[in-house]
């Protein structure tokens, strides 16, 4: 389940900040991994809006790659993805954990871990294309994705 995919960043808040990236929706309009549903099961009262708050459909997604900054980068994308497996995924685990890269407020991720074959072949096919000491620039998590959706206040 899941659906489309894009490339953000280039300003804004959040979701990117000004630097070029790809990733992929995971919330397709049935909710079909209930994603929204759960996010909504966490009360407003304990919500961080001013730290990510709640995710709407539109923004859960997972980060595919980091730092796409060059030209060729969104063109390799395109190819690598046209022979890889069309992206399957599904909820590997629940977690809440402290985000640590928020220092003005004690603040913790509910979000999920991913199982997904296929967006783990994406990334592997894209650093293989990249010298050692810039692979993590591109993909710096070992796990095959996650999602944030919703920061609550400690």
């Amino acid at each position: 389940a899941g659906g489309g995919s894009g490339v953000g960043g280039k300003g804004g808040k959040g979701g990117g900040g000004k630097v070029p990236w790809s990733f992929c929706h995971v919330c397709d309009d049935p909710d079909s991994l209930g994603l929204l549903a759960l996010s909504q099961k966490v009360p407003d009262a304990l919500v961080d809006w001013r730290h990510g708050g709640r995710r709407q459909r539109d923004r859960m997604h997972s980060t595919v790659l980091l730092n796409m900054t060059e030209t060729r980068h969104l063109e390799r994308l395109k190819r690598l993805a046209e022979s890889t497996a069309p992206l399957q995924l599904e909820v590997r685990e629940l977690f809440c954990q402290r985000v640590d890269r928020i220092k003005d407020a004690e603040v913790y991720c509910i979000g999920i871990g991913l199982a997904s074959e296929s967006l783990r072949a994406l990334k592997d096919a894209w650093t293989s294309e990249e010298q050692a000491e810039r692979r993590q620039t591109h993909v710096p998590y070992d796990s095959e994705g996650h999602v944030s959706l919703v920061y609550v206040r400690g």
